[in-house]
Protein backbone atom coordinates (compact mmCIF):
# COMPACT_ATOMS: atom_id res chain seq x y z
CA UNK A 1 0.00 0.00 0.00
CA UNK A 2 1.20 3.22 -0.96
CA UNK A 3 0.07 6.89 0.40
CA UNK A 4 1.12 10.31 -0.92
CA UNK A 5 1.42 11.38 2.82
CA UNK A 6 0.46 10.13 6.32
CA UNK A 7 -0.81 13.63 6.90
CA UNK A 8 -2.49 13.88 3.41
CA UNK A 9 -3.88 10.58 2.83
CA UNK A 10 -7.49 10.07 2.34
CA UNK A 11 -8.17 11.52 5.80
CA UNK A 12 -5.67 14.34 5.44
CA UNK A 13 -5.86 14.36 9.01
CA UNK A 14 -3.18 11.39 9.97
CA UNK A 15 -1.82 11.99 13.67
CA UNK A 16 -1.10 8.90 15.23
CA UNK A 17 -1.50 7.50 19.17
CA UNK A 18 -0.59 4.10 19.08
CA UNK A 19 -2.87 2.14 21.73
CA UNK A 20 -1.14 0.49 25.38
CA UNK A 21 -0.12 -2.64 24.09
CA UNK A 22 -1.82 -3.78 27.20
CA UNK A 23 -5.91 -2.22 25.99
CA UNK A 24 -6.62 -5.65 25.23
CA UNK A 25 -6.04 -7.95 28.33
CA UNK A 26 -7.54 -4.97 30.19
CA UNK A 27 -11.11 -5.00 28.30
CA UNK A 28 -12.48 -7.67 30.46
CA UNK A 29 -11.83 -5.85 33.68
CA UNK A 30 -12.89 -2.58 32.28
CA UNK A 31 -16.10 -3.63 31.28
CA UNK A 32 -16.21 -5.36 34.94
CA UNK A 33 -15.93 -1.90 35.96
CA UNK A 34 -18.49 -0.40 34.12
CA UNK A 35 -21.30 -2.14 35.56
CA UNK A 36 -24.83 -0.25 35.96
CA UNK A 37 -24.98 3.19 34.44
CA UNK A 38 -28.47 2.69 34.14
CA UNK A 39 -29.32 6.71 33.51
CA UNK A 40 -27.20 6.63 30.26
CA UNK A 41 -29.80 6.99 27.19
CA UNK A 42 -29.83 3.94 24.55
CA UNK A 43 -28.96 4.63 21.23
CA UNK A 44 -31.66 2.91 19.32
CA UNK A 45 -34.98 0.77 20.28
CA UNK A 46 -33.88 -2.02 17.68
CA UNK A 47 -35.53 -5.44 17.43
CA UNK A 48 -35.59 -8.05 19.94
CA UNK A 49 -32.65 -9.82 17.60
CA UNK A 50 -30.31 -8.23 15.47
CA UNK A 51 -28.76 -9.79 12.75
CA UNK A 52 -26.96 -7.84 9.76
CA UNK A 53 -23.63 -8.64 7.43
CA UNK A 54 -21.60 -5.48 7.04
CA UNK A 55 -19.94 -4.69 3.68
CA UNK A 56 -17.03 -7.06 4.58
CA UNK A 57 -19.46 -9.93 4.53
CA UNK A 58 -19.19 -9.76 8.35
CA UNK A 59 -21.95 -11.59 9.68
CA UNK A 60 -23.43 -9.81 12.96
CA UNK A 61 -26.18 -11.45 14.99
CA UNK A 62 -27.19 -10.77 18.72
CA UNK A 63 -29.33 -12.56 21.12
CA UNK A 64 -31.13 -8.96 22.05
CA UNK A 65 -31.82 -5.71 20.49
CA UNK A 66 -28.94 -2.96 19.49
CA UNK A 67 -29.01 0.03 22.38
CA UNK A 68 -26.02 1.34 22.80
CA UNK A 69 -24.00 2.26 19.81
CA UNK A 70 -20.20 3.66 19.57
CA UNK A 71 -20.28 5.33 15.69
CA UNK A 72 -17.11 6.46 13.51
CA UNK A 73 -18.49 10.78 13.19
CA UNK A 74 -20.09 9.97 9.92
CA UNK A 75 -21.64 7.12 10.42
CA UNK A 76 -23.32 8.74 13.55
CA UNK A 77 -24.34 11.41 10.93
CA UNK A 78 -25.68 8.78 8.33
CA UNK A 79 -28.10 7.61 11.09
CA UNK A 80 -28.86 10.65 12.79
CA UNK A 81 -31.80 11.20 10.61
CA UNK A 82 -33.05 7.53 10.93
CA UNK A 83 -33.51 8.69 14.97
CA UNK A 84 -30.61 6.74 16.13
CA UNK A 85 -28.58 7.96 18.68
CA UNK A 86 -25.10 6.91 19.67
CA UNK A 87 -24.33 6.92 23.37
CA UNK A 88 -20.54 7.49 21.81
CA UNK A 89 -18.72 9.07 18.88
CA UNK A 90 -15.26 8.53 17.55
CA UNK A 91 -13.86 11.17 14.45
CA UNK A 92 -11.24 13.27 13.26
CA UNK A 93 -11.47 16.34 15.58
CA UNK A 94 -13.56 17.60 19.23
CA UNK A 95 -16.90 17.78 18.62
CA UNK A 96 -17.23 21.79 19.02
CA UNK A 97 -14.82 21.96 15.55
CA UNK A 98 -16.98 19.16 14.10
CA UNK A 99 -18.99 22.36 11.55
CA UNK A 100 -20.88 19.28 10.43
CA UNK A 101 -22.29 18.71 14.86
CA UNK A 102 -23.48 21.95 14.17
CA UNK A 103 -27.26 21.29 13.93
CA UNK A 104 -27.15 18.19 16.54
CA UNK A 105 -27.84 17.68 19.98
CA UNK A 106 -25.46 16.20 21.60
CA UNK A 107 -25.96 16.27 25.23
CA UNK A 108 -25.62 12.83 26.54
CA UNK A 109 -22.67 11.92 23.90
CA UNK A 110 -19.37 10.50 24.84
CA UNK A 111 -16.07 11.35 22.72
CA UNK A 112 -14.08 8.02 22.50
CA UNK A 113 -11.78 9.66 20.22
CA UNK A 114 -10.82 13.14 18.16
CA UNK A 115 -7.95 12.40 15.78
CA UNK A 116 -7.78 10.76 12.97
CA UNK A 117 -7.01 6.54 13.88
CA UNK A 118 -7.09 6.59 17.75
CA UNK A 119 -10.06 5.43 19.55
CA UNK A 120 -10.00 5.63 23.22
CA UNK A 121 -10.54 1.88 24.14
CA UNK A 122 -11.16 2.54 28.18
CA UNK A 123 -13.52 5.13 26.82
CA UNK A 124 -15.17 2.75 24.69
CA UNK A 125 -15.21 -0.33 26.97
CA UNK A 126 -17.14 2.20 29.61
CA UNK A 127 -19.30 2.62 26.91
CA UNK A 128 -20.32 -0.85 27.17
CA UNK A 129 -21.52 -0.37 23.66
CA UNK A 130 -23.62 -3.54 22.11
CA UNK A 131 -22.26 -2.68 18.19
CA UNK A 132 -19.87 0.02 16.38
CA UNK A 133 -20.74 1.44 13.43
CA UNK A 134 -18.01 2.84 10.75
CA UNK A 135 -17.22 3.01 6.86
CA UNK A 136 -15.44 0.77 5.14
CA UNK A 137 -12.42 1.69 3.04
CA UNK A 138 -11.34 -1.40 0.61
CA UNK A 139 -8.61 0.10 -1.10
CA UNK A 140 -7.26 0.58 2.22
CA UNK A 141 -8.80 -2.32 3.56
CA UNK A 142 -9.33 -0.22 6.82
CA UNK A 143 -12.52 0.95 8.67
CA UNK A 144 -13.20 4.15 8.96
CA UNK A 145 -11.14 5.70 11.22
CA UNK A 146 -9.85 2.61 12.44
CA UNK A 147 -5.68 3.00 11.52
CA UNK A 148 -4.88 -0.41 11.19
CA UNK A 149 -6.25 -3.74 11.86
CA UNK A 150 -4.55 -4.05 15.24
CA UNK A 151 -6.74 -1.51 17.01
CA UNK A 152 -9.72 -2.71 15.20
CA UNK A 153 -9.00 -6.09 17.03
CA UNK A 154 -8.88 -4.89 20.17
CA UNK A 155 -12.00 -2.97 19.23
CA UNK A 156 -14.04 -5.70 18.46
CA UNK A 157 -12.97 -7.49 21.58
CA UNK A 158 -15.11 -4.93 23.09
CA UNK A 159 -17.86 -4.42 20.57
CA UNK A 160 -18.50 -6.11 16.79
CA UNK A 161 -17.86 -3.44 14.02
CA UNK A 162 -20.23 -2.92 11.23
CA UNK A 163 -18.68 -1.34 8.08
CA UNK A 164 -20.71 0.48 5.37
CA UNK A 165 -18.87 0.47 2.20
CA UNK A 166 -17.78 3.99 1.49
CA UNK A 167 -16.23 3.86 -2.01
CA UNK A 168 -19.19 2.83 -3.89
CA UNK A 169 -21.01 5.25 -5.26
CA UNK A 170 -22.90 7.10 -2.62
CA UNK A 171 -26.24 6.61 -3.37
CA UNK A 172 -25.47 2.77 -2.74
CA UNK A 173 -23.40 4.20 0.42
CA UNK A 174 -26.17 5.90 1.42
CA UNK A 175 -28.85 2.70 1.13
CA UNK A 176 -26.69 0.77 2.98
CA UNK A 177 -26.71 3.05 6.40
CA UNK A 178 -30.40 2.70 5.18
CA UNK A 179 -30.80 -0.78 5.14
CA UNK A 180 -28.96 -0.91 8.35
CA UNK A 181 -31.22 1.36 10.34
CA UNK A 182 -34.35 -0.49 9.31
CA UNK A 183 -32.28 -3.85 11.20
CA UNK A 184 -31.47 -1.44 14.13
CA UNK A 185 -35.70 -0.96 14.10
CA UNK A 186 -36.00 2.53 12.84
CA UNK A 187 -39.13 3.06 10.48
CA UNK A 188 -37.66 3.77 6.63
CA UNK A 189 -41.16 5.53 5.97
CA UNK A 190 -41.29 8.22 8.25
CA UNK A 191 -42.17 11.41 7.24
CA UNK A 192 -38.22 13.08 7.75
CA UNK A 193 -37.09 9.88 5.93
CA UNK A 194 -39.51 10.53 3.18
CA UNK A 195 -38.66 14.01 3.03
CA UNK A 196 -34.98 13.65 2.77
CA UNK A 197 -35.01 10.91 -0.10
CA UNK A 198 -37.73 13.48 -2.14
CA UNK A 199 -34.91 16.13 -1.61
CA UNK A 200 -32.32 14.29 -3.02
CA UNK A 201 -34.04 13.03 -5.81
CA UNK A 202 -35.07 17.41 -6.48
CA UNK A 203 -31.43 17.64 -5.64
CA UNK A 204 -30.17 14.94 -8.50
CA UNK A 205 -32.59 16.37 -11.41
CA UNK A 206 -31.15 20.04 -10.41
CA UNK A 207 -27.91 18.83 -10.58
CA UNK A 208 -27.99 17.31 -14.08
CA UNK A 209 -29.74 20.27 -15.96
CA UNK A 210 -27.08 22.45 -14.24
CA UNK A 211 -24.44 20.25 -15.98
CA UNK A 212 -26.28 19.92 -18.98
CA UNK A 213 -26.30 23.84 -19.69
CA UNK A 214 -22.80 24.22 -19.33
CA UNK A 215 -21.07 21.56 -21.43
CA UNK A 216 -17.32 21.27 -21.75
CA UNK A 217 -17.09 23.15 -18.03
CA UNK A 218 -14.40 20.72 -16.61
CA UNK A 219 -14.13 20.22 -12.72
CA UNK A 220 -11.14 19.12 -10.37
CA UNK A 221 -11.54 17.89 -7.23
CA UNK A 222 -7.95 18.60 -5.00
CA UNK A 223 -6.23 18.91 -1.58
CA UNK A 224 -4.25 20.94 -1.51
CA UNK A 225 -1.03 22.34 0.76
CA UNK A 226 2.04 24.43 0.68
CA UNK A 227 3.95 21.12 0.10
CA UNK A 228 2.27 19.61 -2.73
CA UNK A 229 -1.22 19.65 -5.02
CA UNK A 230 -3.29 16.28 -4.45
CA UNK A 231 -5.56 15.91 -7.19
CA UNK A 232 -8.58 13.52 -6.39
CA UNK A 233 -9.31 10.11 -8.54
CA UNK A 234 -12.67 10.04 -9.32
CA UNK A 235 -12.99 6.26 -9.22
CA UNK A 236 -12.13 6.14 -5.31
CA UNK A 237 -14.82 9.33 -3.59
CA UNK A 238 -18.04 7.28 -3.62
CA UNK A 239 -19.36 11.30 -4.60
CA UNK A 240 -17.11 12.01 -7.38
CA UNK A 241 -18.32 8.88 -8.85
CA UNK A 242 -21.85 10.43 -8.95
CA UNK A 243 -20.95 13.72 -10.37
CA UNK A 244 -19.57 12.03 -13.02
CA UNK A 245 -22.68 9.39 -13.56
CA UNK A 246 -24.59 12.29 -13.80
CA UNK A 247 -22.45 14.35 -16.57
CA UNK A 248 -19.94 16.53 -14.56
CA UNK A 249 -16.60 16.20 -16.91
CA UNK A 250 -14.51 15.38 -13.50
CA UNK A 251 -10.29 15.87 -13.95
CA UNK A 252 -9.09 12.36 -12.40
CA UNK A 253 -5.66 12.16 -11.32
CA UNK A 254 -3.84 9.21 -12.31
CA UNK A 255 -1.13 6.83 -11.12
CA UNK A 256 -1.27 3.57 -8.99
CA UNK A 257 -1.70 4.94 -5.62
CA UNK A 258 -5.08 5.31 -3.91
CA UNK A 259 -6.83 8.48 -3.53
CA UNK A 260 -4.81 10.98 -5.03
CA UNK A 261 -2.19 12.19 -7.92
CA UNK A 262 0.50 14.14 -6.23
CA UNK A 263 2.14 16.81 -7.91
CA UNK A 264 4.57 19.26 -7.54
CA UNK A 265 3.03 23.34 -7.06
CA UNK A 266 5.94 23.86 -10.28
CA UNK A 267 3.44 21.21 -11.86
CA UNK A 268 0.40 22.49 -10.53
CA UNK A 269 -1.44 23.53 -13.95
CA UNK A 270 -1.20 20.10 -15.72
CA UNK A 271 -4.64 19.57 -15.72
CA UNK A 272 -7.02 21.76 -17.22
CA UNK A 273 -9.75 23.13 -14.79
CA UNK A 274 -12.61 25.24 -15.11
CA UNK A 275 -13.98 24.98 -11.41
CA UNK A 276 -12.03 22.99 -8.28
CA UNK A 277 -13.16 21.87 -5.51
CA UNK A 278 -11.06 22.24 -2.08
CA UNK A 279 -11.01 19.71 0.30
CA UNK A 280 -13.51 21.81 2.92
CA UNK A 281 -13.01 18.74 5.86
CA UNK A 282 -12.67 20.83 9.52
CA UNK A 283 -8.76 19.57 9.18
CA UNK A 284 -7.65 20.88 5.76
CA UNK A 285 -6.21 24.23 5.15
CA UNK A 286 -8.39 27.27 4.62
CA UNK A 287 -8.62 29.29 1.69
CA UNK A 288 -6.77 32.16 3.34
CA UNK A 289 -4.46 29.55 4.31
CA UNK A 290 -4.22 28.57 0.37
CA UNK A 291 -4.09 32.33 -0.80
CA UNK A 292 -0.68 32.48 0.66
CA UNK A 293 0.67 29.94 -2.21
CA UNK A 294 1.44 31.84 -5.20
CA UNK A 295 0.80 28.65 -7.41
CA UNK A 296 -2.61 28.39 -6.30
CA UNK A 297 -3.56 31.74 -6.91
CA UNK A 298 -2.56 31.21 -10.32
CA UNK A 299 -4.81 28.24 -11.21
CA UNK A 300 -7.50 29.23 -13.71
CA UNK A 301 -10.19 28.54 -11.29
CA UNK A 302 -9.39 30.29 -8.46
CA UNK A 303 -8.14 33.23 -10.69
CA UNK A 304 -11.73 33.09 -11.54
CA UNK A 305 -13.41 32.48 -8.29
CA UNK A 306 -14.54 29.03 -9.45
CA UNK A 307 -14.32 27.05 -6.36
CA UNK A 308 -16.93 25.07 -4.32
CA UNK A 309 -16.54 22.89 -1.46
CA UNK A 310 -15.27 19.34 -1.71
CA UNK A 311 -17.26 16.94 1.23
CA UNK A 312 -15.24 13.80 0.38
CA UNK A 313 -16.57 11.59 2.94
CA UNK A 314 -19.55 12.73 4.07
CA UNK A 315 -22.34 11.72 1.30
CA UNK A 316 -23.40 9.15 3.94
CA UNK A 317 -27.11 10.51 4.52
CA UNK A 318 -29.98 11.81 1.77
CA UNK A 319 -29.70 15.07 3.23
CA UNK A 320 -25.88 15.59 3.74
CA UNK A 321 -25.98 14.70 0.29
CA UNK A 322 -28.77 16.35 -0.81
CA UNK A 323 -27.29 19.98 0.26
CA UNK A 324 -23.86 19.24 -1.54
CA UNK A 325 -25.24 18.10 -4.63
CA UNK A 326 -27.20 21.63 -4.24
CA UNK A 327 -24.34 23.62 -3.09
CA UNK A 328 -22.58 22.56 -6.39
CA UNK A 329 -25.17 22.82 -8.49
CA UNK A 330 -25.48 26.29 -8.00
CA UNK A 331 -21.55 26.59 -8.41
CA UNK A 332 -22.03 25.21 -12.03
CA UNK A 333 -24.63 27.73 -12.92
CA UNK A 334 -23.00 30.39 -12.22
CA UNK A 335 -18.87 29.31 -13.70
CA UNK A 336 -18.02 29.65 -17.29
CA UNK A 337 -15.13 27.59 -18.85
CA UNK A 338 -11.74 29.41 -18.37
CA UNK A 339 -9.05 26.94 -18.67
Amino acid sequence: MTLPDPEIARTTRRRFVVAGAGALTAVPLLLAACGGDDEAKPAARGKSRFAFTDDRGVEISLDGPVERIVAHEYAALALWDYGVRPVGIYGSVPFDEQPLFGQLDLSGVESVGDVWGEVNLEALAALRPDLVITTYWPSEKLLGGIKDDKLERKMTAIAPIAGIHAQVPATTTIEHFEELAGALGRDLRAKPVVAARKRYERAVQSFRTAVEAKPGLRVMAVYADPEALYVGKSQDYSDLREYQAWGLELVSGKGSDPYWEKMSWENADRYPADVILYDARATAPTLDKLADIPAWRRLPAVEAGQLSPWHMEEGVSYNLFAGHIEELAARIERSETVA
